[in-house]
């Protein structure tokens, strides 16, 4: 809104005051000043410095469209904190208001016409930093905000709306990463990793059969597999965790590797309610099987 000072200069009729844009982008901790004047401008307590501005006129439709406002910032070597800016995300997301203010008017805190927008868009030429700044289309927002599919779960294993081995009834289907892990073939029978660890008899607490387990950081026998059986051997106080169908398929077999590699054994996920209800974790399952095509359809 027009302040009083300001119609009564806008209605002069000789004045040799100028109307001045000032550009202000506000990104994170950093915020730019701008000024279309000549020279540096100082209104409101900070400085704005100069730089060629230039906005393009806002176009009217009837197509009800979302109104968007083109502002080009020329380019300088010399502002590094606009050109890191710009090369880092492209100020997406960064807050642009845009001020009239008369220059006969710098001290008065309030502008004559406030404008502030979102960028939207940006683009960079040898000249230009061209901000496409507008308001969010609400059309173009995900809705429903999920993506409901009937039969794989959604949800980040181990997460905050998983929280697998964080609920009571679970196991928390982890083990490392140490240096008393060590892996044994068996040919003709099933392969095992060996623990032996002070808490050794606490794998069956941990696991269980059937689970589906990750191995990493070993120097041979990184990958997936299933445990077939578990053993808990208390007079070496150790255990083990048997693989399934290493006897009779060799992608599942492991080779033979002493203590030594810092390894981690731990629970892995396919996303399914089979699995899900393996792990007595069905209550946080991610998907919907009720709908068409699911399981329960």
């Amino acid at each position: 809104m027009i302040t009083t000072a300001g119609v009564l200069e806008t209605n002069k009729l000789a004045s040799g005051a100028a109307w001045l844009l000032l550009l202000e982008v506000v990104h994170g901790a950093t915020t730019l000043r701008y000024t279309s004047d000549l020279t540096v401008t100082t209104w409101n307590g900070f400085i704005w410095s100069l730089r060629p501005i230039r906005v393009e006129s806002v176009k009217e439709t009837l197509k009800a469209e979302i109104t968007r406002v083109v502002v080009r910032i020329g380019i300088s070597d010399l502002d590094t904190a606009l050109m890191n800016t710009m090369e880092a995300d492209g100020f997406v997301g960064s807050t642009v208001t845009l001020y009239i203010v008369n220059s006969t008017l710098l001290a008065a805190p309030t502008a004559e016409v406030t404008e502030q927008y979102t960028v939207v868009e940006s683009d960079m030429d040898t000249e230009w930093i061209t901000l496409t700044v507008g308001m969010n289309n609400p059309m173009l927002r995900r809705f429903p905000r999920d993506n409901y599919v009937p039969s794989t779960c959604r949800n980040r294993f181990r997460g905050t709306i998983c929280r697998y081995a964080i609920r009571p009834e679970t196991k928390s289907g982890l083990l490392g990463p140490g240096t008393n892990i060590s892996f044994e073939q068996r040919p003709g029978t099933t392969d095992f990793i060996r623990y032996t660890g002070a808490d050794f008899a606490g794998v069956g607490d941990r696991f269980a059969v059937n689970d589906p387990i990750s191995v990493t950081g070993s120097k041979r026998n990184d990958g997936e597999y299933t445990i077939s059986r578990i053993v808990i051997d208390g007079t070496s106080n150790r255990s083990f965790l048997h693989i399934l169908g290493s006897d009779t398929d060799a992608s599942f077999a492991l080779e033979d590797e002493p203590q030594g590699a810092t390894v981690t054994v731990a629970t892995i996920c396919d996303k399914t309610l089979t699995t899900c209800t393996q792990f007595n974790n069905q209550p946080q399952f991610g998907a919907t099987p009720g709908i068409p095509e699911g399981v329960f359809g």
